[in-house]
């Protein structure tokens, strides 16, 4: 996948050598103390099940449904969605930006994501879809970053899998996880067996795409 991804600046993953271009992950972006205090409210915050974006062949659009391949819970911000928006924000500036040398248009407001035992996002791209008719990815969505934010790793199962690199990321709290949303960086949230999983996710579209 190296020549496909020659572009991307070179990948910062800890303890792992010749991490695939384009990936960086920061252990301990988010603190202790902040994990925390997120943890705790995003557990006592409602939620309703995730649904995906698939290509309805009647009317060629595309449409959202709940699908097996996205077993999970979109949850509501309470109290903290400022101090949640806030930091995703600053992840955006001191992360995202120098890293990949962007300059952003916009970013999605944050999302968080709770896994339960079982719950699994299979191998997908955050911006395109495959086509089987034309035999290609096909860009959706104007996504051109994908960030992630772990809050807890008090869990069993629910790796972060990219398997275009054969990489396996085990999350851990605070960490941050940022590479490009086109499908080279096809990536899948393993199924979880114990515990609870909760991820902050955002999307942002570069001023140049």
């Amino acid at each position: 996948m190296s020549q496909f991804c020659s572009e991307q600046p070179v990948g910062s993953v800890p303890g792992v050598e010749d991490a695939p271009a384009g990936l960086l992950v920061i252990e301990n972006f988010l603190s202790q103390a902040q994990c925390e205090i997120w943890q705790q409210d995003f557990s006592d915050s409602p939620g309703e099940p995730a649904t995906v974006k698939i290509l309805d062949s009647a009317t060629a659009t595309m449409k959202k449904v709940r699908d097996k391949q996205r077993i999970t819970e979109v949850l509501e911000l309470g109290p903290i969605a400022a101090d949640v928006a806030k930091t995703v924000a600053l992840a955006y500036r001191d992360a995202i930006v120098p890293f990949f040398g962007a300059r952003l248009d916009t970013f999605s407001a944050p999302s968080v994501l709770k896994y339960r035992p079982g719950g699994k996002y299979d191998a997908h791209s955050d911006s395109e879809y495959w086509d089987p008719e034309r035999c290609r990815w096909i860009k959706s969505i104007d996504r051109d970053y994908s960030l992630l934010l772990y809050v807890n790793d008090d869990y069993e199962g629910g790796a972060l899998h990219f398997p275009n690199f054969k990489l396996k990321l085990q999350p851990k709290c605070g960490m941050l996880v940022a590479f490009p949303s086109d499908h080279r960086y096809l990536h899948a949230a393993e199924p979880l067996v114990r515990g609870e999983r909760f991820v902050v996710v955002s999307w942002a579209k570069d001023k140049q795409s």
